[in-house]
């Protein structure tokens, strides 16, 4: 039988697209397929308002170059991390530095929507990307292809690409099995307008009130992401009110600030599937796991599913995508990576989240040894900036 398409990649969303387009170059002769339950409207962001919810992601630097090389890396309203200022709640302090490991910068902030409208851009220049916008209504995953049904169609795919996020419709339909922790937090996030200069500095604090980290942006910004218990308090908050407990967390750092986006919350978990693939159906980004957002590795994470799974598949014809031996692979390759980042965010959660006091002296005082040792800061930048 001749196939529609080779690959299918369920879920338009940043991960998705762009693992379509590193695949696309990688492999000029796949004809492959983004399916999306409805069309996506994205615009660039050149103002802010107060009616808006921003989402904003930190950028390693090897993603950063690998966005640059498929020409889908922002030109404007991007912002740089220089040094990262971390503090426990009882005088512990870790400054990374990107001087240390003589790199440019140590992250990139990026805003969602901008990268996104970009990565659509480069789609529709992209001959054998095809956008299709259905409803899913059942795969069926036979000997030698996978049908899938829509309310319109029926098309046939050699591989089926999960990447429609955390509460992905494919894993669920192919019953792949995972395991999630959930935090008793939810992550609020919303931008500002600061009193005093951020000089590109990354602060996050460890504290009584949660984990709230600043991200700096252009024109002396920041975005923050809060994770904590009192989300509900805070969503109902004033803007003025919601400004000053934000300042107040940071014991002031940036001065006094002004709310100059809408605050929104997601929930917080932490997930993995027990196996990235299952026959002909192979799983990247949130759908394949999720993590908490203490380290700002989640995007970073997704993105290198989606390189090593378009590294691998660009080497082969169109036939032999769904082999079992190829999926196991990337299976083998990518899972302890995945779980190295979640037993570390989880260690630092559990670390940061107890409240008894020898615990509390632990934390802080292992900070600030660590803040004295050079050679572990080093290999702590290194890791970041290449995951």
């Amino acid at each position: 039988m001749k196939l529609t398409y080779d690959v299918a990649i369920i879920g338009g969303g940043l991960v998705g697209s762009f693992f379509a387009i590193s695949l696309a170059k990688k492999n000029p002769k796949l004809n492959i397929v983004i399916f999306e339950r409805s069309s996506i409207q994205l615009n660039s962001i050149d103002k802010y308002s107060i009616n808006r919810v921003n989402r904003v992601y930190a950028i390693s630097q090897k993603n950063v170059k690998a966005l640059e090389t498929l020409n889908c890396w922002p030109s404007k309203n991007v912002s740089t991390i220089n040094i990262m200022d971390i503090s426990g709640d009882a005088g512990g302090n870790i400054i990374l530095d990107q001087n240390l490991v003589n790199r440019p910068y140590l992250a990139k902030i990026v805003e969602s929507d901008n990268l996104h409208k970009l990565l659509f851009d480069k789609i529709k220049e992209i001959e054998n990307i095809t956008f299709i916008y259905e409803e899913l209504k059942e795969i069926i995953a036979v000997e030698s292809y996978v049908e899938i049904k829509t309310n319109n169609s029926t098309y046939n795919t050699n591989l089926i690409v999960g990447a429609d996020g955390v509460n992905s419709f494919v894993r669920s339909y192919f019953n792949i099995a995972s395991s999630q922790i959930k935090y008793n937090q939810k992550g609020v996030v919303a931008d500002f307008e600061c009193e005093y200069l951020h000089n590109n500095v990354a602060y996050q604090w460890f504290n009584n009130l949660g984990i709230l980290a600043y991200l700096p942006l252009s024109n002396n910004k920041i975005s923050i992401v809060w994770s904590t218990n009192n989300y509900e308090e805070l969503l109902l908050q004033s803007a003025a009110d919601f400004a000053k407990n934000a300042a107040i967390a940071s014991n002031y750092k940036l001065g006094k600030l002004k709310l100059i986006s809408k605050p929104a919350s997601f929930s917080l978990k932490m997930s993995l599937v027990n196996s990235l693939y299952i026959n002909k159906v192979v799983l990247i980004g949130d759908a394949a796991h999720s993590i908490h957002p203490l380290a700002g590795q989640g995007l970073n994470l997704g993105f290198g599913d989606a390189i090593l799974l378009s590294d691998i598949l660009g080497q082969y014809k169109n036939y032999q995508l769904s082999d079992v031996s190829i999926l196991a692979k990337y299976n083998s390759l990518r899972m302890p990576e995945i779980r190295r980042m979640q037993v570390i965010c989880h260690s630092l959660y559990t670390l940061f989240n107890s409240n008894i006091s020898a615990v509390s002296s632990i934390r802080n005082i292992g900070l600030n040894t660590i803040n004295s040792l050079n050679f572990i800061k080093k290999h702590l930048i290194k890791l970041a900036i290449n995951y």
